[in-house]
Parts: structure tokens; C-alpha cells; sequence
């Protein structure tokens, strides 16, 4: 059910259907909460309050990740995706088979551990897709500006509209850099 004709998520699920092989239900939402793709074709009715919260925590609490909520029996973990200057890009939920006992149910920091390399290039392409529709283009997103042209010493440049920057005045670290995700910002 892809609501924007621009961005796939379905090969993305399959990733995430491999990475979690207990997943029933994936889905992807809007920063404003609505559905954007399911892998059963409609909203998960029972996920949506999760959604919503974190999506109202998120607006709160910059460092708002996700949350794990039981859905009767059954496990649902919710992923904000964050763009470079922190905000939202949307949610990934993602709703397991239900579990029969506690130790069978994994906690939501080793499924974000497990998932982590996909919400990376989830954001990363959404991301992407958001600076196509609004047309927001930058010398630094180019090849060249980031370092993949012939000049392999690339500086970082500080700028306070990013928030690992400004949040990390002075010589950037390899943690601030790791987490700008950019070598301009």
C-alpha cells in the first residue's frame, strides 16, 4: 500500500522481515502519523496510539528513538527515523508474533541493535527523497562536496544548524562526525 509513489519501502521490509524473522506486520508512517505502506495492504488499528506517542514524544524529546508496546500477546517495536538536523521523517513499526512467555520476548534496545544498520539507510533514503520534493539542495550533498571526487581530505564543517554541531562546540570528534553523518553539514 504505497501511499507516496516516490519511495519504496517494500524491499526494505524484506530486509527487515530477515533481520527480525518474528515480524507479522511492518509499516511505515508520516511524520504527521498517516500510513504510508503495510505489508498487509492496511493499518494495524492497535499500533496507531504507540505511533502517536512517539510521534508526540519526539516533538518533547530530541533524543526520543523508539518504544516497545504489547499489543495483547504480541510485541510492537516503533523506530522514529530522524533526518541529519534531527527532524522527523517518520515511523517504522514493526508488530511480532505473539510471545508465550517473558525470556521469549527480545527488549527494544537489541532489536534497535538488530535493525540499526537498516534504520540508517531507511533514513538515509528518505531523507534523499525528502530533499527531492522540496527541492532543498546543498553544494555539500554532492559527490564532490562530500569527499568522493579527487580531493580525499575533506574538512568538517561546522554549522549550528545541525544538532550533533551544535550541541558539540569545537573541533569536531569521530562521535560528533559519526553522528552528523556528514562530512559537510
Amino acid at each position: 500500500m504505497p501511499a507516496n509513489p516516490h519511495f519504496d519501502f517494500g524491499p526494505y521490509a524484506q530486509i527487515l522481515k530477515t533481520l527480525l524473522p518474528r515480524s507479522r506486520g511492518i509499516y511505515l508512517y508520516a511524520p504527521d502519523g498517516d500510513l504510508l505502506w503495510s505489508s498487509d495492504g492496511a493499518d494495524f488499528h492497535d499500533l496507531r496510539p504507540a505511533v502517536e506517542e512517539l510521534l508526540e514524544s519526539a516533538k518533547q524529546n530530541a533524543s526520543a528513538s523508539g518504544l516497545r508496546r504489547m499489543l495483547d500477546d504480541a510485541p510492537a517495536y516503533c523506530f522514529l527515523l530522524r533526518d541529519e538536523l534531527g527532524a522527523v521523517l517518520g515511523v517504522t513499526a514493526v508488530v511480532c508474533r505473539a510471545v508465550t512467555r517473558d525470556a521469549d520476548l527480545p527488549t527494544f534496545e537489541s532489536v534497535e541493535r538488530t535493525l540499526a544498520p537498516l534504520m540508517v539507510l531507511t533514513r538515509r533514503d528518505l531523507g534523499q527523497q525528502r530533499v527531492i520534493e522540496t527541492g532543498r539542495f546543498q553544494i555539500g550533498d554532492t559527490a564532490q562536496g562530500a569527499g568522493f571526487g579527487g580531493n580525499n581530505s575533506v574538512r568538517h564543517r561546522r554549522d549550528v544548524s545541525c544538532a550533533p554541531c551544535a550541541l558539540n562546540p569545537g573541533k569536531p570528534s569521530p562521535t560528533v562526525l559519526a553522528s552528523c553523518g556528514a562530512a559537510f553539514c
